[in-house]
């Protein structure tokens, strides 16, 4: 692409928008701390919110600042992108419970504020207008990798901020860092929406006010130099770019992304100390992404996940309909990798009351993390056979019309066991699942269910 057709390509709406409400993160974590008593109370959201609002140190009494929570993934949104969504069949998240441990401004409250800035994409969720579907990307970490490309190959150490908007604040896709660096390499002309976007988009503030990545200083942007080798070596050497883009282009993959502690585990607001990198990150995509081979195997990691989701933050409606969403897949040298969301899981154990599926008088243990039974989701028809059935039927079988509820011991028959232990269970749990199947179309019979085993 030249620097004209690029300009070409834009318009008035092609910049990163963001709320006109606050962008401050720290406000909107006390209008989550808010949301959390008053849906504890009992009571009105509404009333509660305008009534109290004050005592939070919140700005204004509109209850519809909840928005920003929202964004930043203190609060649930279902679904994403819709207009007059009730605020009462909303949960504060696993994120929120977490930070709600720590006093605003100390050091572990800001690597977990850190982290949610970071995993705010383009597009919001909390978005409802028609544009910018097409827009999959996380602005924050695609700001730094263009300025660092452009700084590597180019020995260019800043941009002026008009350039910022015109070349960087427009693109869609993580795959366009090399491009736009190329470009910005050339010095190139601005775009005559550029004033536009500046007024409109708040990408300026929401960076600045929240975090030091990024240097805003004297009309130019650049890396802070004070961030970059700490930030570098923490999380981004150890990003796989293409496999963040399946999560972000998944609703229900990137709500769980966003809502649960990904242990990125750096601190964009504190200054670094010379020597503080962390070598044992726990990467944010293995937790979703699994790889999908044709011996499905027990999934230990995804079975600790799913313990791990807690009942009082999850909204189930996230589940309506998640057959339809089309499955993401990567190849990879070790196979297929498929997305696998844990929030279903536990969905599916929660409608089963935390009982076994092939039988309720199955006895198991007291999960250390939910006090209740220690029940694990099952997938019925195997993940490994996810694109298959897609490119088959055009349902997405990651979903808990296709989830059991199983005790250990059963769970692990129906990987382990014998040929006929197999078809004893798979008989019981299929004469429980057909009629679910029926309802969102899928096609599948009892011999060949068995054959998938």
């Amino acid at each position: 692409m030249t620097i004209q057709q690029k300009l070409d390509s834009l318009n008035k709406k092609s910049v990163w928008i963001f709320t006109k409400q606050t962008v401050l993160f720290d406000e909107a974590f006390r209008a989550a701390r808010l949301f959390n008593d008053a849906v504890n109370s009992g009571g009105s959201i509404e009333n509660y919110f305008t009534e109290n609002y004050y005592r939070y140190g919140i700005a204004k009494s509109n209850y519809r600042s909840l928005v920003i929570p929202q964004m930043f993934g203190l609060i649930t949104k279902t679904p994403f992108y819709s207009r007059g969504s009730k605020y009462t069949n909303e949960r504060t998240t696993a994120i929120f419970d977490l930070l709600n441990q720590c006093e605003i401004g100390d050091q572990n409250y800001n690597i977990l504020k850190s982290e949610q800035l970071l995993k705010v994409r383009i597009k919001p969720i909390i978005d409802t207008t028609a544009d910018g579907y097409d827009q999959v990307l996380l602005p924050l970490l695609f700001s730094y990798l263009t300025l660092k490309e452009l700084a590597i190959k180019y020995n260019i150490s800043g941009i002026p901020s008009d350039q910022f908007y015109s070349y960087i604040a427009t693109c869609k896709r993580f795959s366009e860092i090399e491009e736009t660096a190329f470009l910005l390499s050339q010095n190139p002309n601005v775009s005559t929406f550029v004033q536009e976007y500046k007024d409109r988009s708040r990408i300026k503030p929401l960076f600045e006010k929240n975090s030091n990545l990024l240097d805003f200083s004297n009309d130019k942007v650049k890396i802070n130099s004070h961030f970059d080798d700490y930030f570098y070596e923490n999380l981004v050497s150890k990003l796989e770019l293409k496999e963040l883009e399946l999560i972000l282009e998944d609703p229900n993959a990137y709500a769980y992304f966003l809502y649960n502690c990904q242990k990125f585990n750096v601190n964009l607001i504190d200054n670094p100390t010379e020597n503080e990198i962390i070598t044992d990150n726990i990467i944010p995509l293995k937790n979703i992404l699994e790889i999908s081979d044709d011996n499905e195997t027990y999934d230990s990691e995804y079975v600790e996940k799913v313990d791990e989701v807690k009942e009082e933050n999850i909204n189930a409606e996230i589940a309506k309909d998640a057959y339809k969403n089309e499955p993401r897949f990567s190849e990879s040298k070790r196979g297929v990798k498929v997305l696998k969301n844990p929030i279903f899981g536990k969905i599916a154990i929660k409608q089963s009351n935390y009982k076994c599926n092939v039988n309720e008088s199955h006895t198991t243990f007291e999960s250390k993390k939910t006090k209740r039974d220690f029940m694990e989701a099952h997938h019925l028809i195997p993940m490994n056979k996810a694109k298959e059935v897609f490119e088959e039927q055009n349902i997405n079988i990651d979903c808990v019309e296709n989830l059991v509820s199983l005790c250990p011991n059963c769970h692990r028959a129906t990987h382990y066991g014998s040929n006929r232990v197999k078809k004893e269970l798979l008989i019981n749990l299929y004469d429980k699942k057909e009629e679910e199947y029926k309802k969102i179309g899928l096609e599948i019979s009892l011999e060949e269910l068995l054959k998938m085993y």
